[in-house]
């Protein structure tokens, strides 16, 4: 099925959910945030003092996480999601 609007989009899932009928989705386009990878940020560096320097620069975070290896031994990069698209950068 395929919608003019996410407002008749969010309307029929509503409906679904509502009527407990098994369906599938994609996310819509302006639902999606922007992921970003940081590194090399070392593992002694907190998460909070990421998220909190991010928001001083004027970015809004929805979460900062360190990523870690299939052993959960934490790695040197952080994932960041929620950071808004920036004008002019690549998609």
């Amino acid at each position: 099925m395929e919608f003019a609007t996410s407002d008749e989009f969010r309307a029929i899932t509503k409906y679904f959910d509502a009527a407990k009928v098994q369906f599938h989705t994609f996310s819509l386009e302006e639902d999606k945030t922007l992921r970003v990878v940081l590194k090399p940020i070392p593992v002694g560096i907190d998460t909070n003092e990421v998220k909190e320097d991010l928001e001083l620069q004027g970015f809004k975070p929805i979460k900062v996480s360190r990523m870690v290896r299939r052993d959960n031994k934490p790695l040197q990069n952080l994932l960041v999601d929620g950071i808004p698209d920036l004008p002019g950068a690549e998609n």
